[in-house]
Formats: structure tokens, C-alpha cells, sequence
């Protein structure tokens, strides 16, 4: 076997050529394969870091109304003691603080969690403890957890930080533990988490729905479907009990995984398969270089069967040749993927879950290797099986002046159609995945995302506890932003588009009065009057919010046209009266329709949505705010002038997420980025290496078939006829190829249906643009070679050979 090695490597080096560009075709497909799966492996297929992930579960509330809710406080807190299914269950939701400094107010990510929420994940912490019972009510003494990067960056990885004081919102809270960085997969990033016990009282209503989470850590042998049956069975006593807020609505159970790599993991899943293509293609372009070179040692290997070598000796021979080729391919496979991992984190969506975790560990480096000695097996299957139905008798006779036998111009003929054909399934899913994102990249929101800068502010700080402390704040920010250079509005809003939506029940005067919580919902915000005209949404009738609309005017509100069609259809809706919130409505509840605005798709494109209302922040006080403002100045240059003016109303008051509107709509689109990238990138690699394909193989027939080309010639045939010859034969196999790609491409793109947006997977313009390009390239790889022999000297090729 090392003699055999050894002759493998000697035959490598007699033909540099052949060597290279086989090594370099089998190494960017596993390259792309490795680097690749090394997202895969990071994202999907590394296992959550805590004990028994497959025991833990999300919950959630539902109703028909919205199906995906956040849980009332109270009501996780019955799920808790009525249930018998789980070891713990906790909850748990995003809320980030301001931390006052002796340097001044700074923003940090942070999160409200129960204690039992870490018991059901049973991650330890990396210093101190977690929270105990005693910590998570109310009045209890004020403990806080840091989260891992937040104190290796703030307090240098001290361990005497903890039990140390941290300014929060304007109360002191004592460290008493470390987070390990692992646990960010399960919360979310998080700079500081605090009890959420703390504030329960805040979420005392079961009308309040503050975006809580639950998780919970199933018993052992207790199986999912029995937990969900126990918990629906829960929230239909509670729904008995509390039929004002909890009528029709139920629990979801859903294993923890799933939540996080929700229509992420088929993405990626269908990117691997496309990578694994482009390897197939490589495998295929070096086969037939293989089998071109087996044939050109047909001579070799009867000599070698003269002197005593058996078939299987040379088959043997052959493969190991392979697994030469193979091995290094694989190892400048893996050199290319760790020099393309930068450009995949650079193109990586922000919201892929660990995606910073994509690196070339173990079990990515031995993927690599498998599918390099796996590509071996393959590229080298067919010059072995051609060498082994070969006559090598014969082959002492045969003049090299034909195309090869029979069985090898079968094996070309096939690998080159195979190459097609797979070139077309992953030109035809690029050219899906292309279409679907530039339908979302125009989809119409409703709003300008263009020369619009966006920040958030929080003023749940104890400096702004009062409503009218909040609306001077406002207003004078609001004046002053707009004398920013090149500022021409400042609209504010709670919350900001594609940041979420606040649900609210509302019931129209006049209007029966629905059972007790069957009511209809909205998606409700609080802005002020300049809002409208910074975002560009469009008045369709009435008028804007002004500054007329204070605290002590009757209450008014501004409805859009999908709240006008489904609730006043054919009416006019100005001068209508709304009540918002529970259904026991006072006369000083009802809001007046002033206005009515253009809808918005409020979550981003593929949202679902609902009708929407809007209450002047006079009238309805936020405690946390986004400006947008409309500027022909990029955030970079901006963000200084902001807050300059934000820090000369309120020093400690941290100004945080300073982005172009334009950019908070690219990030939802960040997993359709990738997807159109990498799958553009593969499609361009195959459509190289089926180009290079088919050009090698019109090559090889017009170098083995000279001689013939000379007689024809000779004979009386004309250049043209000789083109035709050649362009009927190369196309006819592209034509192949491309007829058994579209064909499977009908049925395979159903797999990307649910990553297409407005496209259907049987989209005729994506197929007919595939079949021509690929089309116009057989003919542009068959054309030189073809030519070439078209120009043959009849006397050159007679005296050859």
C-alpha cells in the first residue's frame, strides 16, 4: 500500500497540470462544503450548552386574536403551582437599563428573570450564584447577575466584583453573580439580568402581556404531548375563572430547539445541500480528467498486466491515485475554508443564533475529511470501473487516434450531462432565492425606510417616574432635534417600527359588545404629531396629531385604512369613537378618530399584520421612546449632533441604537441575505466548472479524433461542416444535462417554498433565464474547441501519429 502511495504521488508530479487543476476543482468544493458545515455544525447541530436540552420547552399563551403572546405574570404564576410535568418553570423577558456612572449614563442590554428560570436551564453560574427565591418578590433586597463579556469587558474579570453596588435606573443593585457566556443561546445576549420578581407588581394585570417568555424543564419520562395536554387543560380552568381576560385563550408547548432555529435550520440545511452539488460537479470535472488520463495509460497498464499485475492490482492502483488526489485536495479544502469563514461571518445573519460561534473544531475538520476521501471514492469510481471492462490487450494495437472506447465515451457522455444537470438545480434555486429578495428588498412597507436616522431613550428612570416630566422631555426634544442641520422632522414613537408591536383590545362605539374576551385587537402605538410626516406614512383622511391634543383635551386617536375597512366599511370613520383596553370602558376612555393613515407592515415583510391605531404621547405617556429622523445625513455623522442635544436635556439619560432606518430593515431580511449570497456563489462555481466540463471533453474528442478530422476534411467536408459536427455533439450533451435539471428542478425547488416570498418554485422567467444562460454556455465551451478543429490542416493531421 506505501509503494502504491508513493507511485501515486511520483504520477502526480509527471503531470503538474493534470494535478493542479484537479487539486484546486476537488478543493473549493470541499472548502465550501467544510465552511458550510461549520455553520451548520455551530448553529443547528451543536448541542444547547445545558444538561438534557431535549428536556427543555418553551411555553406561550395563545388565542385566536394573536396566536403568538407573550404570557400575563399572573398567569405563569398559576401555570406554576397547578402544573405537575416540569422540574421548574420560569419566565422571563428583554429589558434593557440605563448604568449611571461616575463617567456618565450608559446603555446595556439586560433581562428580567425568575429564579427558577436558571433551575430549568441548570446552567452554574461562572462566579458567585444565581438568584434564589427570596430574591425574585417584591421589596426584596436589589441583586443583579452579569453577564460573561460584559464583565471580562467592564470589570476585568474580576471575582471581587461580586457583591460589589451597580447603578441601575437610579436604584443600586448588588452583583451576586457571573453568567457563563454559554447561556446567551438560551436568554439572549445580556449584559445584566435582575429578578424579575422585583417588579411583579408592575405586571399584576392579566391584561398585561409585557413580552415574558416561559421555559421549563420537562420530568423524566414525562413526554411533551402530556405536558401540553396538562397545561391547555390549566389554561382552560383559568379561562373558566377569568373569562374578562383569559376567555379563548390556551398554552403552547414547544421543545426549546425548535423556538431558537426556527426557519433557520432549513435554510441552512438547503444551503449545505447546494454546496454538496457544487462538490458533486467538481467530482464530476475531475472523473472525466481521470478517465481521460486512464485511457491515455491504457499502453501502461497492459504492460503492467504483460509482466504479472493483476486487474484488481491496477484498480487498486488507481483508487489509491484517487485518494492522493482526494487527500489533498482536503487539505487545501480546509486551508480555503478557513480563509473564507471571515467573508461567511461578514454575510452571516446578525440574527442567526451562535452564529459567532462558527469556527473549524473537531468535528468540522472531520467532515472535511470524510467528504475528501468520499469525493475520492467518487471521482475515481469512473476510470476504475472503465480500466477494469477494459480489453488491455488490445490496447497494444489501438491507435491513439480515436476518441477511446465505447465504455469511456459512455462515462464522459454521462458525467457531463450529470454536471448540467446539476448545475441547473442550483442556478434554477439561486435564481428563486434572487427574485424572492429583491420582492422583499421592495416590498412596500407602508413607510420611507430611506434618509431616516432612528435612537431609543428609556425614561423609566426614577428622574422621569412622573407623566409630565416624560412629556417635557419629549417635546423639548422634539424642538431641539429638529434644529439639527439638514433635520427636517422628528417624529417619536413607542414602539418603532420593525422593533415589535404593542397588542391592544378595542371596542367601537355602537358596536355589540363581544364575550368577554373575544374582542378584536390592534396593534397600538403613542406618537407625537411630527411622527407621520418623518416616516412618510400617508394621511388618507382627517388630519394629524398637534399640540392641541394635550392631557387635558378630549382624548383622540388616528386609526389606519385596515382599521377603517374592517370596522366602518363604506362609513365615514372621522368623528367615530374607540375604547381601548379592558372592556369596562368609562366615558373617559373613548378616543375620538381624528385621522386616518396609510397601514404599515409594522413586524417587516413577511409579518403578518393587524389594524392599528395611534394616541398622541400627550394623551398616553410612553417610559421608553424611538426618534426617527428624517436626514439626508448618514447615523455615523449624526449620532455626535444627537447626542449633544439629548445630553443638554438630561445628562444621565443614555442615548443607545443609533442606526439608519434603512439598515433595521436590512436586518430583517439578513437570513434571505446569506441565502442569496452563498447560493449565488455556488450557482457561479458551477456554472465554471460545467463550462470547464464540457470544454475538456470537446477538447479530449478533438485531440483523440485529429487524424479522423483530417480525412473528413481531405475528403471533401467543409470547416463548417466540421463545427456543426462538434457544436451538435457538446450541445446535445448540455441539452441533456439541462432537460433532466429543469425536470428535477420541478420537483426539488418545492423545498424552497418556504423561503420564497412572492415567487412561486415554479416561477417560468427564473426557468427560461436558467435555460438560456446555460444554453448560451454550452455553446460557448464547445465553440473554441470546435473551432479549433474546424481549422485543421488535413496534411498536419495525417502526418500525426
Amino acid at each position: 500500500m506505501f509503494q502504491d502511495l508513493r507511485l501515486a504521488f511520483r504520477q502526480l508530479a509527471k503531470s503538474p497540470g493534470f494535478a493542479v487543476v484537479a487539486i484546486l476543482t476537488l478543493a473549493l468544493g470541499i472548502g465550501t462544503n467544510t465552511a458550510i458545515f461549520s455553520l451548520v455544525q455551530a448553529v443547528v447541530l451543536r448541542p444547547l450548552p445545558c444538561p438534557a436540552p431535549a428536556q427543555l420547552v418553551t411555553l406561550g399563551e395563545w388565542s385566536e386574536e394573536v396566536p403568538e403572546m407573550s404570557i400575563a405574570y399572573p398567569n405563569f404564576i398559576d401555570w406554576r403551582q397547578r402544573q405537575s410535568c416540569f422540574t421548574a418553570l420560569g419566565i422571563g423577558r428583554r429589558q434593557d437599563f440605563a448604568w449611571v456612572r461616575p463617567a456618565g449614563a450608559e446603555r446595556v442590554s439586560g433581562s428580567q428573570a425568575t429564579h427558577d428560570l436558571f433551575a430549568a436551564l441548570a446552567v452554574p453560574p461562572l462566579r458567585g450564584r444565581l438568584f434564589r427565591p427570596d430574591d425574585d418578590r417584591p421589596g426584596a433586597a436589589r441583586t443583579a447577575l452579569l453577564g460573561e463579556r460584559f464583565w471580562r469587558a467592564q470589570f476585568a474579570g474580576r471575582d471581587s466584583v461580586i457583591g460589589e453596588p451597580l447603578q441601575l435606573n437610579g436604584s443600586t443593585y448588588t452583583i451576586v453573580g457571573v453568567l457563563p457566556a454559554d447561556i446567551d443561546v438560551l436568554l439572549g445576549a445580556a449584559d445584566v439580568v435582575v429578578p424579575l420578581g422585583l417588579s411583579a407588581d408592575d405586571f399584576a394585570s392579566r391584561w398585561v402581556h409585557a413580552g415574558m417568555y416561559s421555559v421549563a424543564r420537562l420530568k423524566p419520562g414525562v413526554s411533551i404531548e402530556r405536558a401540553r395536554s396538562e397545561m391547555q387543560a390549566i389554561a382552560a380552568d383559568l379561562a373558566r375563572e377569568f373569562p374578562v381576560t383569559n376567555a379563548r385563550q390556551s398554552v403552547t408547548v414547544t421543545p426549546l430547539a425548535e423556538t431558537l432555529f426556527a426557519g433557520k435550520d432549513h435554510a441552512l440545511y438547503v444551503l449545505l445541500g447546494a454546496a454538496g452539488f457544487v462538490l458533486l460537479i467538481g467530482c464530476a470535472n475531475v472523473a472525466n480528467l481521470q478517465l481521460a488520463r486512464a485511457q491515455a495509460r491504457e499502453r501502461e497498464f497492459a504492460i503492467r498486466a504483460a509482466v504479472g499485475a493483476s486487474r484488481l492490482r491496477l484498480l487498486r492502483q488507481l483508487l489509491i491515485e484517487s485518494l492522493a488526489l482526494g487527500l489533498l485536495a482536503c487539505l487545501f479544502g480546509v486551508l480555503f475554508a478557513a480563509w473564507g469563514l471571515d467573508g461567511l461571518r461578514a454575510i452571516i445573519a446578525t440574527n442567526l443564533p451562535r452564529a459567532a460561534e462558527v469556527s473549524l473544531d473537531a468535528r468540522v475538520l472531520a467532515f472535511a475529511t470524510g467528504i475528501g476521501l468520499l469525493s475520492s471514492v467518487l471521482f475515481g469510481l469512473a476510470p476504475a470501473l472503465h480500466t477494469a471492462k477494459t480489453d488491455l490487450r488490445s490496447a497494444f494495437v489501438t491507435s491513439a487516434g480515436t476518441a477511446g472506447t465505447r465504455s469511456g465515451r459512455r462515462w464522459r457522455t454521462a458525467l457531463v450531462v450529470g454536471e448540467f444537470a446539476l448545475t441547473c438545480l442550483l442556478v434554477t434555486g439561486a435564481s428563486l432565492m434572487l427574485r424572492t429578495f429583491a420582492k422583499l428588498h421592495h416590498a412596500n412597507l407602508g413607510y420611507s425606510v430611506d434618509h431616516v436616522v432612528t435612537f431609543d431613550v428609556d425614561l423609566s428612570s426614577p428622574a422621569f417616574q412622573s407623566d409630565e416630566r416624560r412629556r417635557t422631555l419629549i417635546a423639548q426634544a422634539t424642538e431641539r432635534l429638529q434644529t439639527i442641520p439638514a433635520v427636517s422632522a422628528a417624529g417619536a414613537i413607542n414602539p418603532l417600527p420593525l422593533r415589535g408591536a404593542n397588542q391592544t383590545s378595542y371596542l367601537v362605539e355602537g358596536a355589540t359588545r363581544p364575550t368577554s374576551g373575544m374582542g378584536p385587537t390592534a396593534e397600538h402605538a403613542q406618537v407625537n404629531p411630527e411622527f407621520f410626516p418623518a416616516l412618510g406614512l400617508t394621511l388618507v383622511a382627517g388630519r394629524g396629531f398637534n399640540h392641541e391634543d394635550s392631557v387635558t383635551a378630549p382624548r383622540v386617536v388616528i386609526i389606519d385604512t385596515l382599521f377603517a375597512e374592517k370596522n366602518f366599511p363604506g362609513q365615514n370613520p372621522l368623528g367615530k369613537r374607540i375604547a381601548f383596553g379592558p372592556d369596562e370602558t368609562r366615558d373617559s376612555d373613548w378616543c375620538r378618530v381624528v385621522g386616518v393613515v396609510s397601514h404599515i407592515r409594522n413586524l417587516g415583510v413577511r409579518a403578518p399584520t393587524r389594524e392599528q391605531s395611534y394616541v398622541p404621547y400627550t394623551q398616553s405617556v410612553p417610559t421608553s421612546l424611538s426618534f426617527a429622523l428624517r436626514t439626508n445625513r448618514d447615523a455615523a455623522t449624526l449620532a455626535a449632533d444627537i447626542r449633544a442635544v439629548m445630553h443638554g436635556l438630561a445628562p444621565d439619560l443614555p442615548v443607545f441604537n443609533v442606526r439608519t432606518m434603512a439598515d433595521r430593515f436590512a436586518a430583517t431580511l439578513a437570513t434571505e441575505r446569506l441565502s442569496v449570497v452563498l447560493l449565488g456563489l455556488f450557482g457561479a462555481l458551477a456554472l465554471v466548472l460545467a463550462a470547464v466540463g464540457l470544454y475538456g471533453v470537446i477538447n479530449y474528442i478533438v485531440g483523440q479524433r485529429t487524424r479522423e478530422i483530417g480525412v473528413r476534411i481531405a475528403l471533401g467536408a467543409t470547416p463548417g461542416a466540421i463545427l456543426n459536427l462538434l457544436l451538435r455533439y457538446g450541445l446535445g450533451l448540455a441539452g441533456g444535462g439541462l432537460l433532466i435539471g429543469l425536470v428535477t428542478a420541478l420537483a426539488l425547488t418545492q423545498f424552497l417554498r418556504s423561503l420564497l416570498y412572492e415567487v412561486s418554485p415554479f416561477d417560468p422567467l427564473s426557468f427560461a433565464a436558467v435555460a438560456l444562460m446555460l444554453a448560451l454556455l454550452g455553446l460557448a465551451a464547445c465553440w473554441i474547441p470546435a473551432r479549433r478543429a474546424a481549422q485543421v490542416n488535413p496534411v498536419d493531421a495525417l502526418r500525426a501519429d
